[in-house]
This record gives C-alpha cells, structure tokens and sequence, in this order.
C-alpha cells in the first residue's frame, strides 16, 4: 500500500546554532531568525509562536510572541523567572516551566500567575483544546516520571491511565499524548484508556518530540545521526495516514529543538 503523507503539516525547529525554521513534510525550509536569536520555542493552534531569546539568561526577564510567524515580534515581561521551557496555550497565552519545576501562565497582556508551586514538573505540554499534560517530578520505582493532566482553567492534575512514565512529552488533537519513553521509545496516552508504542521496532529512537496541531503528524529529533554531519536528524509520521509506522526523514537540518506546527 501507498504512505500518504499529509503535505501541508510542519514543524518548528530550533537549529544547533538556534535559528527558528519552519520545515514542512515536503522539506521546504524558511528561516525565520537569524543565529543566536531564541532557546526555546512553542506553538499551538491559535498560531501564535512563542519563544525565549538567547539573550534572555537563565533569569528570564521577558519572552517574546508572534502572530505572524516571526514577522514581528511582541515583548511580555515575566517577573525574572528562570525558565526552563515554554508551551503556548490554544487561546492567545502561555505556560512557563521553570528550572525549579513551577508552572506559571503569561498572558499576551503581561498578566502572570503560578499555576503550580515548585518541584511540581520536569516537561509540560498543552493540547489543542486545552489539556495540559505534565511530566511530574515523581519518580516511580524502576526509572522514569510519572505523567499527569489536567484540563485548562480546572488545574487539579489527574494520573494518566496505566501510571506511564516519560521523559518529554508533547501533546496533540483530542487530548492525546506522545511521551518518549525512559528506553527512548515514543508511545501514544490518551485521556480515559492505555495508549501503546508508535516506534518502529521499539528501540532506541528519539530525543525530542512534537505533535501537529491539526493533522496528528509526530515529529521526532532522532537518535539517529546524518552521515555527511554527524547531527540527529529530523523524522515525522502521521499515524493517521500511514498505519504501518513508516517515518520519513527531512534531510539538511540539525534540530536542537523541535516544537508542533499545523
């Protein structure tokens, strides 16, 4: 049988040298930054890109949104926080992880609360309609952190069904999850049942993870290494579309970091 893939997905990517990138499944590249310019980017289905400046420290005095894919960009303070990650909402806002494990929410408006005290998560990711899955810093015996969720505007956090561990997860259409596992493997959660594999083979396989917003593509920063440059290379695949877990690779780029597009 034929693969399909979805044409029309994309991803952001954050280069080695931390230039943003927006990739399509075609392999079309658009730089959208120069060098040295963020070290840390989120999107969702608002389309609005979210991203911490280089310049930007350990202490995070500010982080920067666009609402037109880079083309100009909008300031919003953020009280000095050490961030650790970012993750944009579906409505126009975005989480900050700090290094501590807090989880604050920034509006477009400057507006900032804690959602979350200290040591509460290691990786958080929100879906498109609003569920925000977190990687927790409770570890459970055997390896690996204990995932958890909770809908947006209801923060009670919630196990994940089957108690799976992860250590960096993103989150796509209807609530799902992709986490990567303590072994290196991606698996699908979902709300209210067990999810499974998505690796081919089960082995080794990423690094980092990131999920379309409306077309379900996983994205993934391999383990695999490129052989002319040595660097991970970046693969996706829509379960969707192709059933028998087929990854394609997009060749002539270095992800340092990869966060979901449409």
């Amino acid at each position: 049988m034929t693969q399909r893939i979805d044409r029309s997905s994309f991803v952001w990517v954050l280069t080695q040298q931390f230039k943003i990138l927006k990739v399509d499944a075609e392999g079309k590249i658009e730089e959208k930054s120069p060098s040295n310019f963020a070290t840390n980017i989120s999107f969702n289905i608002d389309y609005t890109l979210w991203m911490v400046p280089e310049n930007n420290g350990s202490a995070g005095s500010h982080i920067l949104y666009s609402e037109n894919e880079g083309e100009n960009w909008t300031r919003v303070d953020t009280q000095n926080l050490k961030i650790s990650k970012i993750s944009s909402t579906h409505s126009g806002s975005c989480f900050i992880l700090t290094l501590q494990g807090a989880i604050y929410l920034v509006e477009e408006s400057g507006e900032i609360k804690m959602i979350f005290d200290v040591g509460t998560a290691n990786d958080i990711a929100v879906s498109p309609e609003g569920y925000i899955w977190i990687i927790s810093r409770l570890k459970k015996e055997g390896g690996g952190n204990l995932v958890y969720w909770c809908a947006y505007n209801n923060y009670v956090l919630q196990p994940a069904y089957g108690e799976p561990v992860a250590k960096r997860i993103s989150a796509g259409p209807e609530g799902t999850a992709r986490i990567i596992t303590i072994g290196g493997e991606i698996a699908s959660l979902y709300l209210n049942r067990m999810g499974g594999l998505e690796t081919p083979g089960g082995e080794l396989f990423a690094k980092n993870i990131a999920t379309s917003c409306r077309s379900n593509t996983i994205w993934a920063i391999s383990t695999v290494k490129s052989k002319k440059k040595k660097r991970n290379v970046l693969k996706f695949w829509n379960p969707d579309l192709d059933p028998y877990m087929k990854w394609h690779t997009v060749p002539d780029v270095e992800p340092f970091l990869i966060a979901g597009g449409d």
